[in-house]
């Protein structure tokens, strides 16, 4: 990683811990590396001043495991982020812990890259199930369907990085982190995959009380994606948001320098 950081001026004590430390973990490959380097330093430390350490995992059975635990506030992990039905290869999904001071995990977070043929586009992806199982016709629910209103997602297309299984324990929202892990998740895929696209999903409900802004979407599809899996018992409406390589390297840009600035995270950062 480059030298310098948000946080030059803090000193953290070096604890011997049970996870890796993030910053330990990642080789910038591919990207503006200063910005990618300085983006991931600074999401680190303003984790860590929150009491989280991040750490970098490529193990999805780990994270599926802690999901079946049933972690307070944290619904059954989605098809998409586990292997067994989404035939996600090893190199082409990661997910983020953060831990806390006694090494319990207190957030998650997903990222899996699509690697989408020139043809298909995720609005496809959506509507032919692929996006959720390798193979849908036989691995879908009874009378499953995901119907994507608009066709706004047609420009999603190539590589993506999706981000998603986020979590975090009650007793630590409210510290901005919903702000720090989607970011974090899009730097690693840029510079891991080289991504065209980053892209995110979340209930419509709360993309209309402003989970966007915190996600630093800068798009988002003007209809709305509609997942009914009667089986289960559930019709769920998403909205999807994306941002293009460019606009996730400005983004972090500017969210590196907030971090910087000093701002004060109690008035910035509320979720």
């Amino acid at each position: 990683m480059p030298e310098g950081s948000s946080r030059d001026a803090i000193t953290f004590p070096r604890r011997r811990k049970k996870y890796p430390r993030l910053p330990d973990q990642i080789n910038v490959e591919f990207g503006p590396g200063d910005v990618i380097g300085q983006a991931i330093l600074a999401l680190y430390y303003g984790a860590r001043e929150q009491g989280v350490y991040l750490s970098l995992s490529t193990d999805l059975s780990e994270l599926v495991a802690f999901n079946a635990t049933n972690p307070p506030g944290w619904f059954q992990l989605r098809p998409m982020f586990d292997a067994d039905l989404s035939g996600i290869r090893a190199n082409h999904a990661f997910w983020l812990r953060g831990i806390d001071d006694d090494d319990n995990i207190v957030l998650t977070h997903c990222g899996r890259l699509y690697a989408l043929p020139p043809s298909s586009s995720l609005h496809d992806e959506l509507e032919n199930l692929r996006f959720f199982y390798k193979e849908p016709q036989r691995q879908k629910t009874p009378g499953e369907t995901c119907v994507a209103e608009s066709t706004d997602l047609t420009s999603v297309t190539g590589r993506i990085v999706f981000g998603g299984a986020h979590w975090i324990h009650p007793r630590m929202r409210g510290r901005g982190l919903a702000y720090f892990a989607p970011r974090t998740t899009r730097a690693i895929g840029l510079t891991t995959w080289y991504t065209d696209f980053a892209a995110s999903m979340a209930k419509a409900s709360m993309v209309a009380r402003g989970i966007d802004a915190t996600y630093g979407w800068t798009h988002v599809d003007r209809g709305v994606v509609t997942w009914n899996r009667p089986a289960a018992g559930e019709t769920l409406d998403y909205k999807f948001g994306w941002m293009t390589r460019d606009e996730v390297i400005t983004d972090l840009e500017r969210f590196t320098l907030l971090l910087r600035s000093g701002v004060d995270r109690s008035k910035v950062f509320a979720i």
